[in-house]
Formats: C-alpha cells, sequence, structure tokens
C-alpha cells in the first residue's frame, strides 16, 4: 500500500450531538454546512489542493476572548470548532476569502500563535495479490523460517519474532488500539471480537450519553463523513488492523500481532483514499479522550513546512502519555534532508515511533523512506497479507497482500500494545525505550535509521526483563527575568532526580508575528534551576522553553514563554 499526501485542505466535521461537549462545536449548523461542501469538493476531486472553506489558526493562550473576537471579526473568519487537547486551536470557515487570504489575515492579528491552510491526504494500492491462507507459510512478516511460496524465496528470520513475543503474552482484551485510517469492517469476521466498544455510550438511542459530543459512537468515529459508523470502504484501513488485531483461532486465515486487544476505528479518509488533515488531528483527540494509549497512523504528508496544529495535537497526546506510531511514507526519500520532509512521521516529538519498510529478504524496502534521525525503527512491510474487505471477493475472511510503510507500522503499534499488555505500569517512555533498545540490527537499515534495525517482538517482551530506564520528567515551566544588557534569566523547577543536563531553546519574534531565529543555548548541569541568557544583540520579544535529557531520552519541552526586550 502506497500512500501520498499533498499539500492543503481539511474535512469538517459534521457532528450530531446534543451538546458540545468536548468536541466544543461552536456553530453546529454552519459547521454542518461547511462539512457538507468540504466533503462534495473532495469528492469532486480527490486530489484536491486544499479546503477551500475553512483554515486553522491557533491563539495564544493569554489572548482573552475579546482579543480573539475581534480577530475573527476583522478577517471575517467564524469559529466552527476548537480543539481541547490543543487550547487556542480553532477551525474557522473562510468567510468567502481564499484560503490563502484568510491565512495571512489571521497571521497578522494580534494574539495568533500561527495560521494555516490543511493538507489533504491521499492513499494509493500497489502489489496486490489476493489470497486466503492459514499462518503458515504464508505471513512471513510474524514468522519466517525461510520456506518458499508461489514464486518467493523469504529469507529465513526476516521477521519479528512473533512466536516469541506470543509465548509472552498474546495481549489485553481491554487494551484499545486506535486505527486513524481510512475505517474498519468491524463487523466482519476475524477481527469482530477484537473491536473496541465504548463503554460509556448506549448504542442506538439517539443521545450522547458519555457527553463527549458524538452520539452512538459505538465503535469509533467516521471523522470523514460526519457520522457515527466508521466502516471501511477502501480496505487499507482493514488491512491495518488486521495486521494488529487479526484474531487466533477461527480456522484458516492471518491473525494479528495481538491475538487479544480491543481495535478502536477512527475514520479519516473516504472511499477514493482521500481525507482532510484536521481529521487526523480530531481522531487524535478523540483516542486520547477515550483512553487509546496508542494509535497507528499510516499516512503522510511531503512538504518543506511543519504542520503545526498536527505537530501541537501530537505533543499534546504525549503529554497525555499517548504513543504514535507513524509510516515513514513510500517516496524513497531521506526525509532528514530539507527536500525530502515527511509528516508526521518526521516530527521531533519523543512520544512518536516512525516506521520504515522492510522487505522478506531483510533489506530497507526500495520505496521506504528513511532518515537517520528521523526514522526509528523498521518492520515488515513489502507483501503482506492481512484482511481485505469481505465484498472484494471470495468467501469469508477476504485477504489481500498489499505493499507500503502503511503496513509496516502496524506491526510497532501491536508490539507496543504487547510490551505495555505485558507491562500495564509502565510509562510511554519505557515501553519506546523497550521497543527502540531490542530492535534486531539488520544491514539494510545500518546509518539510515535510528535504530538501525527491525521491530523484534519477541525481544521486547524480554521474558520479565527489568524496565529500561526513563527519560527524566519535565521541568517546571520557566519564569523570565530581566538583567542588565539585554540579558535574560530563566529560572525553572527541577522535577526529575536523573537528568544529565538541560536544554534552554530561544525564539524571536520577527515580523508577520512568526517566531525566527531558534538557538539552543549551552547544556545546563543537571540540579540546576537557572542560567542566564546573555547572547541577545537586538531589542524585541523573545521566548524561551526548556527540556531535561539524560542517556535514555529526553522529556518533553515546557511551554514557551515569553518576554521583552
Amino acid at each position: 500500500m502506497r500512500l501520498t499526501l499533498k499539500h492543503g485542505g481539511l474535512a469538517l466535521l459534521a457532528i450530531a450531538a446534543t451538546a458540545q461537549g468536548q468536541a466544543d462545536v461552536a456553530n453546529p449548523r454552519l459547521t454542518a454546512a461547511v462539512h457538507a461542501r468540504s466533503a462534495e469538493a473532495l469528492r469532486a476531486n480527490p486530489l484536491l489542493d486544499h479546503n477551500p472553506y475553512a483554515v486553522l489558526v491557533r491563539f495564544d493562550s493569554r489572548a482573552s476572548e475579546e482579543v480573539r473576537n475581534l480577530a475573527r471579526s476583522f478577517t471575517g473568519a467564524v469559529k466552527l470548532r476548537g480543539y481541547p487537547l490543543v487550547p487556542g486551536l480553532e477551525l474557522v470557515s473562510t468567510g468567502g476569502r481564499s484560503p490563502g487570504a484568510m491565512v495571512a489575515a489571521l497571521r497578522s492579528m494580534p494574539g495568533v500563535l500561527y495560521a494555516e491552510p490543511d493538507v489533504v491526504m491521499h492513499t494509493a494500492q500497489n502489489q496486490l495479490f489476493p489470497r486466503n491462507t492459514n499462518f503458515q507459510p504464508y505471513q512471513w512478516n510474524m514468522h519466517n523460517t525461510g520456506t518458499a511460496f508461489n514464486s518467493w524465496q523469504p529469507t529465513a528470520g526476516a521477521d519479528v519474532n512473533a512466536p516469541e513475543a506470543w509465548y509472552v503474552n498474546t495481549g489485553d482484551p481491554n487494551f484499545a488500539i486506535a486505527v486513524i485510517d481510512g475505517g474498519v469492517e468491524y463487523w466482519r469476521d476475524r477481527i469482530d471480537d477484537n473491536i473496541w466498544t465504548n463503554p460509556g455510550e448506549v448504542a442506538g438511542n439517539g443521545i450522547d450519553d458519555d457527553g463527549n459530543g458524538y452520539v452512538d459512537d459505538i465503535h469509533g468515529w467516521d471523522f470523514s463523513a460526519g457520522d457515527n459508523d466508521p466502516d471501511d470502504e477502501s480496505g487499507h484501513g482493514t488491512h491495518v488492523a488486521g495486521i494488529i488485531g487479526a484474531e487466533e483461532n477461527e480456522g484458516g486465515g492471518v491473525v494479528g500481532m495481538m491475538w487479544q486487544c480491543k481495535i478502536m476505528s477512527l475514520r479519516c479518509f473516504d472511499a477514493n483514499g482521500s481525507g482532510y488533515m484536521s481529521n487526523a488531528a480530531l481522531a487524535v483527540q478523540y483516542a486520547v479522550q477515550k483512553g487509546a494509549k496508542v494509535s497507528n497512523n499510516s499516512y503522510g504528508y511531503g512538504t518543506s513546512s511543519i504542520i503545526q496544529s498536527l505537530y501541537d495535537a501530537i505533543q499534546a497526546a504525549g503529554n497525555a502519555g499517548h504513543i504514535f506510531v507513524a509510516a515513514a511514507g513510500n517516496n524513497a526519500q531521506n526525509i532528514d534532508s530539507k527536500n525530502g520532509r515527511y509528516y508526521p512521521a518526521g516530527f521531533d516529538l519523543p512520544n512518536i515511533i516512525s516506521v520504515a519498510a522492510t522487505t522478506m529478504n531483510d533489506q530497507r524496502a526500495s520505496f521506504s523512506n528513511y532518515g537517520k534521525t528521523s526514522v526509528d525503527i523498521g518492520a515488515p512491510g513489502d507483501t503482506i497479507l492481512s484482511l481485505y474487505l469481505l465484498d472484494w471477493g471470495g468467501p469469508g475472511y477476504t485477504q489481500r497482500w498489499l505493499s507500503g510503510t502503511s503496513m509496516a507500522a502496524p506491526h510497532v503499534a501491536g508490539v507496543v500494545g504487547l510490551v505495555w499488555a505485558e507491562n500495564p505500569t509502565w510509562t510511554w517512555t519505557q515501553v519506546k525505550n523497550q521497543i527502540m533498545s531490542t530492535a534486531r540490527p539488520i544491514a539494510g537499515l545500518a546509518n539510515v535509521t535510528v535504530t538501525g534495525g527491525v521491530v523484534d517482538a519477541g525481544a521486547a517482551l524480554g521474558n520479565g526483563a527489568p524496565p529500561p530506564p526513563s527519560p527524566p520528567a519535565a521541568p517546571g515551566t520557566p519564569t523570565l527575568s530581566n538583567l542588565s544588557g539585554l540579558q535574560v534569566q530563566i529560572a525553572w523547577a527541577d522535577n526529575s532526580n536523573n537528568e544529565v543536563d538541560f536544554l534552554v531553546a530561544r525564539e524571536k519574534k520577527g515580523s508577520g508575528n512568526k517566531w525566527v531565529g531558534a538557538t539552543t543555548l549551552p547544556p545546563v548541569a543537571a540540579n540546576t534551576t537557572s542560567t542566564v541568557d546573555g547572547t541577545i544583540t537586538s531589542t524585541g520579544t523573545y521566548r524561551y522553553r526548556v527540556q531535561a535529557r539524560n542517556a535514555a531520552g529526553t522529556s518533553a519541552w515546557t511551554s514557551w514563554v515569553q518576554i521583552n526586550r
């Protein structure tokens, strides 16, 4: 499965809700109308560059509602919804302006941190070989003995050592994994017993029982169509879900990484495999609110600039203890390079695990993106057999072979679930560190990924190995003080007892309210709670944030704090 992403676009969710609750829908009627127009535009052109009817804006937390209303009024924007996971982030209508003009107008307003268009995501399929089969010998990705099948001769051991992991743990029937994708055929055999059911909702009563803004969201939500039926119409999401959690012991067919789990279907793509970026941010928010500790995200976007709103949503999810597993993309590019950037896999966020694809011969797949600092680990992603749509053809548990980093990522998401099921008290940093530190090295990923290896489920389960060392806790939000000679003192609370040092980052506000001149000050020694920045050479508005680090990793950054010099 190859997945590409084009710049622009946002699908606006039309929520049938009796209360705004956590959905924070400012104007349900207008939101529904804009959603309908946006969805129709995407149906007419699946390769749409951007949503003609809405953009995203994030206000500074210190901006009063009066300031925000003035910005909306002056630009003609109308708030459609907020994102409680990311305070200050809003979806607003364009008010008849072009999206570009609206973004430019919002960026010029006081109290605005940033404004940006959305992105349109688009999936495509390749290397499709339909088969029905049993676990052996076709699932080479799970357990590869080197047995030939069809005209293929896999290399023995080029797999994730799943049986070794299953000997320790086969999953947890209450552990939820969010599949943010094109939906899942949640009603079909082979996976229906592993589908998540919302414990706070009563099916079919037309009431938002749990008050989250979504009516009868029994198995998740369809953010693409704006309804409570997150079924799959393209096959991509069901294939991904099958790699994670296809059931064991129902006769023939494939088996997933977690024999016992709960798949939360959060649909963001339509039947054409196209969808808007804001839906992904909403889905991340939903997953966190509903307690899913991990999500699988087999999509991406190639651009030279960061998509700030999605970055903020993933960062907030990490602060809530959530691991975001992301496909590295299928452009055969180094995403560390300026011209090869690919997001969200390439975001520099510690709670992301970015996954490259490997082949049955234990090499990096020719189509897979890579990056020594941006891509964390590899997993099988070439010619992977998993579930597919029942109406695609053939009886029973219809299956299909697909290829892409879309298929690699769910292997890792499933291993995350197994490690957490075996060690339920671990933090997300311990889980990620365990997976990264136990990767199986291969030559094809050496010096092109962080670990240089393939995820090893058996090693990650570890038969009761002690928890890996944890990165330090985040420092307290810093306070800033002006000193003589343009110097600034930065002070913070040390919330950790195992940091090696602290990093202090600084930016300056430039024209158009853009932050420029990103600088990292020299490291500050452990057990220190302040430092002085004596490198400022001109007056202006500056902002700072602080991060702790040790050999196991880094803490989350603190919030930015501003000061005028």
